[in-house]
């Protein structure tokens, strides 16, 4: 969380209760609130294009039940652990009630902070560590962070959010380098962390604990061919795939290029665009019996003899459904899964 504004004591204490299933705690000033007895249900998500995960939880809202004398609102901080487990620590956005005498509260976790502040970014001859770390230093942001090693020899986004800065610089590493770096939130505290290094040992097969799956291959988005425009409508480079072509004809992707960078760039760009339309995309979703260490950004390993899948996937989207000791989660997979903004950002360092 932002240090240099929130202070939140009692989190990093014990929890008033530990329990299998839901612990839910709300924090308001030094005061700790035990709020697990009237918890209904929690989902807990998050995605690969949203830096802060997401918490909504609803509860019981009717005087007749036995309750901690407190009435959430926006700005309280809570705390979500399962079967003793610390998931989400994070702060109250939204609060609602209804005529059911339940209420539902929506959370966001200390990734919020990097969307929620905006600035000139200008960054000389740096890493994405030194980045990441000279962005939380200025928010007052708690963080640690690995080695992404490349240096970026410049960096410029006037008007922006802390996030998309990162998530560009990311972007540059991932495109000069191959190597997935990540951003997320635990116990408080924003940890950039190579993807390598946080691979999740699940296998999920059908007759295991799937319960459910579909799966979209599309050509929506597919193009068989590229040309690279200059200002003046001259061709600078193109590149097709006749092995394509021949199946599906000619899907023709135009995009503007630089007249004054050199002809075998405009051609390896060219050809680079190609390898990334060219694709069939395909999305694969997944109901099974929840685990807490998957979620978006992280691989597992996919086992479904009737599609004929047995690889690896990313986790593109995640949302875990907790009700008493039930919990559940519903994953969005992509074999071909990038740092978010890799394929979109073409400049030359």
């Amino acid at each position: 969380m932002a240090t240099s504004t929130r202070s939140v004591d009692g989190l990093t204490s014990k929890p008033l209760s530990i329990q299998s299933g839901i612990t839910f705690l709300v924090i308001k000033g030094s005061k700790t609130y035990d709020m697990t007895q009237l918890v209904q249900s929690i989902r807990w998500s998050g995605a690969k294009s949203a830096m802060p995960r997401t918490l909504e939880v609803t509860m019981l809202d009717n005087d007749s039940y036995t309750r901690p004398d407190i009435k959430i609102e926006s700005g309280y901080m809570c705390l979500f652990m399962w079967n003793g487990e610390e998931l989400f620590r994070g702060i109250f956005f939204t609060a609602s009630q209804s005529v059911s005498r339940t209420g539902t509260y929506k959370a966001y976790d200390a990734g919020i902070y990097l969307t929620k502040n905006m600035d000139t970014f200008v960054f000389k001859k740096k890493t994405a560590t030194e980045i990441f770390n000279s962005i939380c230093n200025s928010f007052g942001l708690d963080h640690t962070s690995v080695n992404t090693s490349y240096v970026i020899n410049d960096l410029t986004m006037p008007n922006t959010t802390a996030a998309d800065a990162i998530w560009k610089a990311l972007a540059k590493t991932y495109k000069a380098k191959g190597t997935r770096f990540y951003v997320l939130s635990q116990k408080g505290v924003l940890k950039l962390i190579s993807r390598a290094d946080n691979m999740v040992q699940l296998v999920l097969e059908e007759g295991a604990n799937v319960i459910d799956f579909s799966r979209e291959v599309s050509i929506e988005n597919t193009y068989t061919r590229v040309k690279l425009y200059s200002d003046a409508n001259k061709v600078l480079a193109s590149a097709k795939d006749s092995g394509i072509e021949s199946n599906l004809g000619v899907m023709q992707y135009t995009e503007q290029g630089d007249s004054e960078k050199k002809k075998a760039a405009l051609e390896s760009k060219a050809k680079n665009l190609l390898s990334i339309k060219k694709q069939t995309e395909e999305t694969l979703e997944v109901e099974l019996i929840g685990d807490a260490t998957v979620y978006s950004g992280v691989a597992v390993y996919v086992n479904l003899p009737y599609l004929g899948i047995t690889q690896t996937y990313y986790v593109d989207e995640d949302e875990h459904e907790f009700v008493g000791n039930k919990h559940t989660m519903r994953l969005k997979l992509n074999a071909t899964n990038d740092v978010e903004g890799a394929d979109e950002d073409d400049d030359d360092d």
